[in-house]
């Protein structure tokens, strides 16, 4: 069986080789392509993180989310949450619902414009985020040393996909 679950008979032209499929002249090779092979290092290193912020019952979405509305230096708009998260705005609107909803971030309409909500950490939220934030720090240290010298340089790169 090939890491996609399917047997070589059920692979048609790739049953010659599980490690490279040729079709029509093209080599087709997941491993070899870089978005694959980012999104399978996100999701890996997503658990990581995942599983260092569950005793808070935080997610590591959701501790962005927090850490971005308390670090921002005025109350952010939902507008600057998505520019921030690189999401558009009804994805950071459904990512936001259950904090809001947990009481952990309140929304508000600004009086001289209607259509801009600001968000602002409640007290609970800020309790929350002071208990995650040692999680957060503890893998956050092991990825760093992990990287070494090199995550300075990894971020430089991802920042270029921007």
């Amino acid at each position: 069986m090939d890491p996609f679950g399917a047997t070589a008979g059920e692979l048609g032209p790739c049953a010659a080789s599980l490690d490279i499929c040729i079709l029509n002249d093209m080599e087709l090779d997941p491993r070899s392509c870089t978005c694959f092979r980012l999104r399978a290092a996100t999701r890996r290193l997503t658990q990581r993180y995942d599983h260092a912020l569950a005793p808070a019952g935080l997610r590591t979405g959701q501790f962005s989310i927090l850490s971005f509305i308390s670090e921002y230096p005025a109350d952010p708009s939902i507008t600057q949450l998505a520019d921030f998260l690189d999401m558009d705005l009804s994805t950071a609107t459904r990512n936001l619902r259950p904090l809001i909803e947990s009481g952990y971030v309140v929304q508000k309409t600004v009086t001289q414009d209607a259509r801009r909500r600001e968000l602002k950490l409640t007290a609970k939220g800020a309790r929350l985020l002071e208990k995650a934030y040692p999680l957060w720090s503890e893998v956050q240290a092991g990825v760093i040393e992990e990287f070494g010298s090199k995550h300075g340089e990894l971020h430089t790169l991802l920042e270029r996909l921007r």
